[in-house]
């Protein structure tokens, strides 16, 4: 749990959003390479509900500071297993750094950012839409289920 105090002591470089449902696949296909510099894989590996989009991730870079959406395991249902298999391969290495940058964008946002509404270039190049509904903080019509988890230097803090 991080504590207000030691909250104004970090240097936030990321807060991660858990959506439960992937955001749009990228239209796009090999357009996007990112510089590795940030791994934090520590967060994800630790959440056993995100295991499929981590494994996918931990194959993948990323800028210093940013937002992640990150889907559920349930959210991945809807691809073919010959898919998902694919995205864990060497050939399936373009197509994997599209959709982890359909759910990453550069901005740093957190739930209080997100309920107030808008849109947001993700890495990938496509828009992101935010808002709330009726309680719910929305991200392309994913719902996010936990929100404002906090990374410091790719690391949990």
């Amino acid at each position: 749990m991080v504590t207000p105090d030691l909250m104004a002591e970090l240097i936030i470089l990321g807060v991660i959003q858990v959506v439960d449902k992937l955001i749009q696949i990228p239209k796009t296909i090999g357009l996007l390479l990112l510089p590795a510099l940030l791994m934090i894989d520590w967060i994800l590996g630790n959440n056993p509900d995100v295991s499929t989009f981590n494994s996918l991730f931990k194959k993948s870079s990323f800028p210093s500071s940013y937002s992640l959406f990150v889907p559920d395991n349930s959210s991945f249902e809807t691809l073919h297993p010959v898919e998902l298999s694919y995205l864990e391969t060497h050939f399936g290495r373009r197509d994997r750094e599209n959709l982890i940058s359909r759910h990453v964008c550069k901005d740093v946002l957190y739930a209080k950012d997100l309920i107030k509404g808008g849109n947001v270039s993700s890495l990938e190049g496509e828009n992101i839409h935010y808002r709330e509904v009726s309680g719910d903080i929305l991200v392309d019509d994913a719902n996010i289920t936990e929100s404002d988890i906090v990374a410091k230097n790719g690391r949990h803090p």
